[in-house]
């Protein structure tokens, strides 16, 4: 998955988004493509060939991002429905074999036919309890990983009170105080939209 975004801007700072090159490589990606330029009204051709258009980078990971509960569900549902098959499968073919004993051309051998009916019963359990076992840890498995995208989404960082700041005049995400020049422009990114600002001072922590 790729996602090709910016924040808000004059038509200048967003035509690299209209740019030949760019919509050409974003049209024939063998990847799928999210395209997140500028704030809802903008509309670049970059968002017209791109596989999904996210009115504002936040969304954008918000569109891209499976919903943990929703998730878990699914996998919940599809696990009962495999179980629920298994159980279906098993059960028929002990009704079947049942109804092979009742036969008169199988009266004698009825010791034979009910040991079998016992191993039968007895790899159906260890079967069943194999699987639900595995299907478990793929569950926890599958949980756990979910929690960590979760918490390392950009998504999650600004939910909790964080803000992205990024150049204006270069487009880059802030990273250190070293980047930053008195009066440089910059665009605060948060959960629910941009804010602009402008620095006034710099100043270096002592913890650093």
């Amino acid at each position: 998955l790729i996602i090709i975004g910016r924040g808000g801007g004059s038509l200048e700072d967003l035509w690299a988004f209209n740019e030949e090159i760019l919509v050409r490589a974003v049209a024939l990606s063998e990847k799928p493509v999210v395209s997140a330029v500028g704030h809802e009204i903008d509309t670049t051709l970059s968002d017209l060939v791109a596989d999904l258009r996210a009115p504002t980078p936040s969304a954008a990971a918000e569109l891209t991002v499976w919903d943990k509960n929703e998730f878990l569900n699914l996998l919940s549902s599809r696990i009962s429905e495999m179980e629920y098959n298994l159980d279906s499968i098993f059960e028929n073919s002990k009704y079947r074999l049942f109804n092979l004993a009742r036969r008169p051309v199988y009266a004698r051998p009825e010791s034979m036919i009910y040991e079998r009916q016992q191993r039968f019963d007895n790899l159906f359990r260890l079967f069943e309890n194999s699987g639900k076992n595995v299907l478990e840890k793929l569950k926890n498995s599958l949980s756990f990983s979910l929690s960590r995208l979760e918490s390392m989404s950009p998504l999650a960082i600004l939910n909790r009170g964080y803000a992205v700041l990024k150049d204006i005049a270069t487009g880059k995400t802030v990273r250190t105080v070293a980047e930053l020049r008195r009066n440089d422009s910059l665009e605060a990114i948060l959960k629910d939209g941009s804010a602009f600002v402008k620095v006034e001072n710099v100043k270096k922590s002592d913890l650093v």
